[in-house]
């Protein structure tokens, strides 16, 4: 039988509605777009951050903005660097290019009303994750204020949408609504790609049910009763409309969708974790210090103390989906070339492994812990202002 750590029980009742990092989360990213809008001065080429992709230069919210102002892909493709790498993101330029038309300003109100409704739907979601758990809804603000989610989303990018989607799939498998799961799990894969480890997630999680329940009725066999039970639903209703999503894109790009970057991107590193030390070995001494002083406590800790908990709970067999979240965004993390390990590329890539992390501590009273790695997840949120 799986080994599990039972969750600490709380020093006091928890008084405050389980909803309340909504609106915060809500108001913090109104204000944000609102200074972001007049900062501009309303153009819209400025607020999506434009530059010229062919050079490599603007951000990625461009490429949404190309896209949801002419959907035809020939058309699209000369404003796209790596035309088939940002086309498989098209969930969130295909909905804003209906709903606004194609008019660059209502393009800006949309992407940011989508991609905001995205942000409250995680936060949502991982506030009802904090009330299953019986711990402070203070925790979702983690989630609501993570400085990745808020620049990506005053950028035009997929992350908010994506994330909000994928984890409101991991809670649909936990009520057993496997086909909304599956629908809201394809749906982030089509907005990113990254968001793929949690259809691993939900299919190990959905498999470690079936082979609890087989177990009990079959006795022999049941760990292949259960794979044939879980894992063809999400072959069926998740990874074949994606594959199928790829070969569209090779058969009109000359290239599937699924790859390392777009302008400028560098190769996989020869090791695990090699792009880390890449990136350190090229920042002066100065800016390496500062770098691990900053994302050490902030990212690299969590992220490895997330790893050892969860091989440690896969070593017991508890297939829990943030044991293989956790592991799944760990084999993302050794694979990730040198550009990847940015500040701003790292706090949205790896942001689920952190979430992931929050989940395990949480569940089991590592609260210490938090709080003592808080301040340096606040600190982050200078990055929102130097964006």
């Amino acid at each position: 039988m799986p080994r599990t750590v039972s969750r600490m029980p709380l020093q006091r009742p928890i008084s405050l509605p389980w909803w309340l990092p909504i609106p915060f989360t809500g108001l913090a990213a109104l204000l944000l777009l609102t200074w972001a809008y007049g900062f501009h001065g309303g153009d819209v080429e400025a607020v999506f951050h434009v530059g010229n992709p062919k050079q490599g230069t603007g951000y990625d919210g461009q490429f949404v903005y190309f896209m949801a102002r002419n959907l035809h892909p020939r058309e699209a493709e000369a404003y796209l660097d790596v035309p088939a790498y940002r086309y498989q993101r098209i969930l969130l330029p295909l909905l804003a290019h209906l709903l606004s038309g194609g008019e660059p300003r209502r393009i800006l109100f949309t992407v940011w009303g989508l991609s905001l409704a995205g942000h409250l739907l995680g936060t949502a979601v991982w506030s009802l994750w904090l009330r299953r758990w019986q711990v402070s809804p203070g925790w979702g603000l983690l989630y609501g204020l993570w400085p990745g989610l808020l620049l990506s989303l005053r950028l035009g990018m997929t992350e908010p949408l994506a994330y909000g989607l994928a984890l409101a799939g991991l809670w649909a498998v936990e009520r057993r609504r496997t086909w909304l799961a599956a629908g809201l799990l394809l749906a982030a894969a089509l907005t990113k790609e990254t968001t793929l480890p949690f259809v691993a997630a939900a299919g190990v999680g959905l498999w470690q049910r079936k082979f609890t329940t087989a177990s009990a009725e079959t006795g022999r066999w049941e760990w292949l009763h259960a794979i044939r039970q879980a894992f063809p639903f999400f072959t069926a209703a998740v990874l074949l409309p994606w594959a199928l999503w790829q070969a569209w894109l090779f058969h009109t790009f000359g290239r599937p969708g699924l790859g390392i970057g777009g302008h400028g991107a560098t190769p996989p590193p020869p090791v695990p974790f090699g792009g880390l030390f890449q990136a350190l070995l090229a920042l002066p001494w100065t800016w390496k210090a500062l770098y691990l002083l900053v994302f050490g406590p902030s990212m690299l800790l969590p992220l490895a103390l997330g790893l050892v908990w969860a091989g440690r709970q896969w070593h017991y067999r508890d297939f829990s989906p943030w044991n293989t979240l956790m592991l799944a965004y760990g084999l993302l993390a050794a694979a990730m070339p040198m550009w990847s390990w940015d500040p701003f590329a790292l706090i949205r890539v790896l942001f689920p492994g952190l979430v992931a992390f929050w989940a395990m501590a949480l569940q089991t009273g590592r609260f210490a812990l938090l709080r003592r790695l808080s301040p340096f997840w606040a600190a982050l949120l200078a990055f929102v202002v130097a964006r």
